[in-house]
């Protein structure tokens, strides 16, 4: 017996397509959703991200409690003067807190050969450690509409 030759698609065969194409589309319109979100949210911390970043090149600010202008943050670095004046209305909330505090003097020579492994060469009992104090603190800017905060590490 001979086959018969289709001419059309099946109705099933339709919806099918239909199906897929439009898991498809909703894959990628799920997918711009998350983009534009990412987007947006990263184009409202950019400010204070670079703003922060006057903070990591600078040793002397960062470590205190209070509030300011960005402007007077910004006093000691080069700054075109339109930037300034946009700069001198933001009121800004600089809050440093400690988080962790390290003082090696704690530590005596067997504690220390054990972090130091036995590739190092032995600490003698006479050295009796290292007396730096390391600071890990938390230093977080606050505007307005927006926050952000960095993590410092400074040693006493």
């Amino acid at each position: 017996m001979a086959k018969k030759m289709r001419k059309a698609f099946t109705l099933i065969e339709v919806m099918v397509s239909v199906m897929i194409i439009t898991v498809v589309v909703m894959a990628l319109y799920a997918m711009n959703g998350n983009t534009s979100f990412i987007y947006e949210k990263s184009v409202h911390a950019m400010p204070v991200n670079q703003y922060l970043s006057f903070f990591t090149s600078h040793a002397q600010y960062g470590f205190e409690s209070e509030e300011s202008t960005l402007e007077n943050l910004l006093e000691g670095f080069d700054v075109e003067d339109e930037l300034r004046r946009e700069l001198k209305a933001q009121k800004v909330k600089i809050l440093y807190s400690e988080v962790r505090r390290i003082d090696m003097s704690e530590f005596g020579a067997e504690e220390m050969q054990e972090v130091l492994g036995e590739q190092e060469e032995p600490i003698q009992k006479e050295q009796g450690g290292n007396s730096s104090v390391f600071e890990l603190g938390k230093t977080s800017l606050i505007l307005e509409e927006n926050s952000g905060y960095i993590l410092r590490l400074r040693v006493l």
